[in-house]
């Protein structure tokens, strides 16, 4: 689509929020009242009323009465969907509170491993954050640019740190002798292993099968009671006998896990890798907490390396300090440069190194050889 026909039909880029274009939009986003979030971006930039209910309707007649007009859409649509995201992760954080206060609490005790709810938890411990460190006022009902845009960052980065945390974790809980589920692919039918055919834990590989995972779950006496119950009265009623019998055995058996000593330093890591990004010495406090929070024999000696093999990201910068065997904070320089030497005859600065000297004195060693065997020859020829 070319430049003219874009312009043509209204559909260049959006411009960026302003503080101007979003004190307009928060002044007619106060003014609408109780109005749901998902209604009030179109009451402020639609023009046409067409199919819509008597109360949108009215309320597009009042805010029209009020200001004189809508808002342009390239200029406004992005002050509005910052409006928008601001007033969903309030209720988000509200209800979160209100009515999901003790599930918030098994997730961070690690309770019930087949419940996690990542974005719940995510708004629950960004809030935290910035109770702890944040300046902003959760409760303001007209916050800036940046403090909707750090709220945001945060609640996404804690529940993508839950998720890869879980997925960490689930590769110890379910070692690869309990991933034996089979998937029939049928013939000219796509299918993808996300189709699952009951509910599924957060992070728990496709390859298990439901019954191995219940009981893998009980034996490590994570497992929540309504799962179980689900279990029991749903799939369990359909498996044969002998089944039935290894699957309570295998509940009160010791779980099988896999050979990994260090496993649990890699989720604890992940999970807080939002808070571990705010250390000031970097790699040496993280070295110093995960020494105070794991054994001796249960922590990694080199955990810069560890935490690369497990592709956790903390942000830290190339060179940033790391901890020599002494145990001191050493400034790590990638691009260090040398000091240039001085020769001892000239006085100058050397810009080959003792290796491209000894090799350009060879060479002229061999040069010299050669030069005296010619002249040999020359003298026998005469």
């Amino acid at each position: 689509m070319n430049d003219a026909l874009t312009r043509a039909l209204g559909l260049g880029p959006r411009k960026a929020p302003t503080p101007e274009t979003l004190h307009e939009v928060w002044k007619r986003w106060h003014f609408l009242g109780n109005e749901s979030a998902h209604i009030k971006p179109q009451l402020l930039v639609t023009t046409t009323t067409y199919m819509w209910q008597q109360s949108m309707v009215e309320a597009a007649a009042r805010l029209r009465k009020e200001f004189g007009g809508f808002l342009d859409p390239k200029t406004y649509e992005t002050s509005i969907d910052l409006a928008r995201i601001w007033t969903e992760l309030q209720d988000f954080l509200s209800t979160t509170k209100a009515l999901h206060s003790e599930l918030i609490e098994s997730n961070l005790r690690w309770e019930h491993l087949d419940n996690q709810t990542p974005g719940r938890l995510g708004i629950f411990r960004a809030a935290q954050h910035v109770s702890l460190f944040g300046k902003m006022n959760l409760d303001s009902s007209s916050p800036a640019i940046d403090e909707i845009k750090a709220l945001q960052n945060l609640c996404i980065g804690y529940s993508e740190a839950r998720r890869q945390a879980m997925s960490l974790l689930m590769e110890i809980a379910f070692p690869n002798s309990l991933r034996n589920r089979r998937v029939k692919i049928k013939k000219g039918v796509e299918y993808s292993e996300t189709t699952e055919d009951h509910p599924r834990g957060l992070g728990i590989p496709s390859t298990v099968r439901w019954e191995v995972e219940i009981a893998q779950l009980a034996a490590l006496q994570r497992v929540s009671r309504t799962a179980l119950e689900q279990f029991m009265t749903t799939r369990f009623l359909d498996l044969p006998c002998a089944e039935q019998i290894d699957f309570v055995k295998a509940m009160h058996a010791t779980p099988r896990r896999a050979r990994n000593k260090c496993g649990t330093v890699a989720p604890w890591l992940a999970d807080n890798a939002p808070l571990l990004r705010l250390l000031r010495a970097q790699w040496n406090d993280v070295e110093t907490l995960v020494k105070e929070c794991f054994p001796a024999g249960h922590r990694p000696a080199q955990l810069r390396t560890f935490a690369s093999k497990h592709c956790i990201r903390l942000g830290f910068k190339s060179g940033s300090n790391y901890i020599n065997r002494q145990g001191v904070t050493i400034p790590a320089s990638p691009h260090r440069r040398q000091r240039p030497r001085l020769d001892a005859t000239t006085g100058r600065q050397g810009a080959l190194s003792s290796h491209h000297r000894m090799r350009g004195k060879k060479g002229r060693q061999t040069k010299d050889r050669q030069q005296n065997g010619s002249h040999q020859v020359h003298q026998l020829k005469a």
